[in-house]
């Protein structure tokens, strides 16, 4: 094991490393065709040309000149560069390298599985201690969640732990939970405004983004989209082990449009919303360095920390987590993570079918809407008639009825257009409901959705933690192990760590189930309420209008031409097609929306015989009737 002293030579590669560095590989590494990657035997010196030109990735150069990549933590760097190869943070290495390579064990070959969250996020090398830092861990893990590290004897005593700063200290209490370092807030994205760079040279959206803490502080900054984008990248290299909310999708078309800004508004909302309820994100220095820098100087400074703080990414989050004794079950209580592991497995199956059927909602809404339209402007045709042939179905006082000066038709005509103008506003109430409230209640499925594939890699995580932790408990396979001097029970306490991680980060998931579901539900619930007051308030009013005094008055006056628009011909409609496949939503939809595709595509038959006949399926055109009578003659 290497002394105290040579702690400082044993830090990951940097991004701050002159290169190109010479270095040597630690194990074999067998090349992927059509990857650009490099094969290499352990113990080869390589010249390192890039350093993570693709996360996670080195391009180096061979001694016959071959170029091409090789992950970075199958590299060490030479003695006057990083740490020696004698030096390296496997235990005993200097007399032991070689023969952990050639053994079978878990310990003498790390997985091969190059896109393997267990080895992209560094809890293999975390396991494995490969890096001295990680033997302080060992008694860090044993701090109760109420000490600091500061004043445990334990952490005190071990000059060769990295001093992290109380931000990257992330305890653990009993459940496993993560410890609520800071109380949740609210943050407000608003105000989005289009702006014009200098000279011209572009457009682009800026969102306010306000910070509401529970002391009543408001903290408010622009941000630009590009800035969110940064936020996620930056977070996810250093919490990789983590889950993260999804980013919207980048849209060039039409992305300076309103509904599209709004529906980007809603969306980046939720998202930093989902960060700020995380108990270590919402206290680190990114989320907090985004929610409040307003200065670009302070902005680029902060920047470049984050990314050479590199004894902060991978591994050393683990290296940095604090949790009690005994907190799990035996095994890393496998079984709750079986149980998690179906009950996400079956959300990714049913939700894509409560998608569709929230889309049919939708359509089925706007198709409504079309139909109450046609059959509001078929009364304004009855009653105003449709050109030169139909003009004979009103008297010279445009009035529905054979008879000159007839009050009673008058005050009937007066009253069937005022029904159809509140259909026609009913049209109105229901598109803008299926456009903004059906398709936020959209975003936030598939947004969930997109949730839960990202805990995947949470079991993955967990499964190769247990295999090596069985692994290291069986005492007779490892007393014939030429490996008998590892200290066997700081792996198993490292393994412990990442079951702790894993299993708060599961809690996380139900934290954030019971919200974002009871929120989704209200939400829902309370559209549709004040959608059917809408609908009721206006057909309430139309009625009152048709009783009593109300309509004994409609023959005091003309009859004045309808808002709407009934004569010119149907416009296509511009709403989304019926059936909408949710991306990366395969699983238990091919077999169950069959005969629903079916019945949208009758309707969508239907709806152009429609337009054939002159009926369209969305001719909301408000313009004045004096206008569409001049046209037609």
């Amino acid at each position: 094991m290497s002394n105290n002293s040579n702690s400082n030579k044993n830090s990951p590669v940097t991004n701050s490393l002159s290169l190109p560095k010479s270095a040597k590989i630690l194990y074999d590494f067998t090349a992927q065709e059509g990857y650009e990657e490099l094969s290499v035997k352990e113990g080869e010196s390589i010249t390192v040309l890039e350093n993570e030109p693709v996360e996670g990735w080195c391009l180096v150069e061979n001694s016959k000149g071959d170029k091409g990549l090789v992950p970075v933590s199958y590299i060490l760097f030479d003695e006057h560069s990083s740490p020696s190869t004698a030096e390296h943070t496997l235990p005993n290495s200097a007399s032991s390298a070689n023969t952990l390579s050639r053994t079978g064990s878990v310990f003498g070959r790390r997985q091969l599985n190059r896109f393997s969250w267990f080895v992209t996020t560094g809890v293999e090398e975390f396991i494995l201690g490969m890096n001295d830092e990680s033997e302080s861990t060992e008694s860090a893990t044993q701090l109760a969640p109420t000490q600091t590290s500061d004043t445990s004897p334990s952490t005190a005593s071990n000059s060769n732990e990295f001093q992290a700063n109380d931000v990257d200290r992330h305890f653990i209490t009993h459940g496993p939970n993560w410890q609520e370092k800071t109380s949740v807030f609210t943050v407000y994205v608003h105000d989005p405004e289009t702006r014009t760079q200098s000279e011209g040279l572009g457009e682009y959206t800026i969102f306010y983004v306000s910070s509401i803490f529970s002391e009543g502080t408001q903290v408010t900054v622009e941000r630009r989209f590009s800035q969110f984008e940064w936020l996620y990248e930056r977070l996810h290299l250093k919490f990789r082990s983590l889950v993260l909310p999804h980013l919207p999708e980048k849209q060039f078309s039409g992305r300076f449009s309103e509904d599209f800004i709004e529906k980007r508004r809603n969306q980046l909302e939720r998202f930093i919303n989902h960060l700020a309820m995380h108990p270590v994100i919402r206290y680190s220095e990114i989320f907090t360095h985004f929610l409040s820098c307003t200065s670009d100087v302070e902005w680029s400074k902060a920047d470049k920390k984050f990314l050479t703080e590199r004894h902060q990414h991978g591994l050393t989050f683990f290296q940095h987590v604090y949790h009690p004794e005994f907190n799990v079950e035996d095994e890393g209580d496998e079984d709750t993570v079986k149980r998690f592991n179906n009950h996400i497995k079956s959300i990714d199956k049913l939700l894509p079918m409560c998608y569709e059927g929230a889309i049919g909602y939708r359509d089925h809404s706007f198709e409504s809407s079309d139909q109450y339209r046609k059959f509001s402007y078929g009364l304004l045709r009855m009653i105003s008639g449709l050109g030169r042939e139909t003009r004979d179905c009103v008297n010279d006082e445009n009035v529905w009825c054979f008879k000159d000066n007839c009050d009673e038709c008058l005050r009937l005509t007066k009253g069937i257009q005022l029904m159809a103008e509140s259909m026609q506003e009913i049209s109105d109430i229901q598109d803008s409901y299926a456009k903004k409230e059906c398709q936020s209640l959209l975003d936030r499925l598939k947004e969930y959705h997109s949730l839960v594939h990202s805990y995947s890699p949470i079991v993955e995580m967990h499964g190769g933690a247990l295999a090596k932790y069985k692994e290291a408990s069986n005492e007779e396979s490892w007393a014939d192990s030429p490996n008998k001097d590892i200290d066997i029970e700081k792996v198993k306490s490292r393994c412990d760590t990442v079951f702790n991680v894993t299993l708060a980060e599961i809690n996380q998931f139900h934290q954030y189930k019971l919200n974002d579901f009871k929120t989704v539900s209200t939400d829902f619930l309370d559209d549709q309420i004040e959608y059917h007051q809408k609908i009721l308030n206006r057909l309430m009013e139309t009625r009152q209008k048709l009783e009593g005094e109300s309509y004994e008055q409609l023959s005091s006056s003309p009859r004045a031409p309808p808002k709407y628009n009934y004569q010119e011909p149907a416009h296509p409609s511009t709403r989304p097609a019926s059936v909408v496949s949710m991306s990366g939503m395969v699983g238990g939809v091919v077999d169950t929306v069959g005969s629903v595709g079916s019945f949208f595509k009758n309707r969508a038959r239907n709806s152009m015989f429609g337009d054939w006949v002159g009926w369209g399926s969305n001719p909301a055109v408000k313009k004045p009737v004096e206008d569409a009578l001049t046209h037609t003659n």
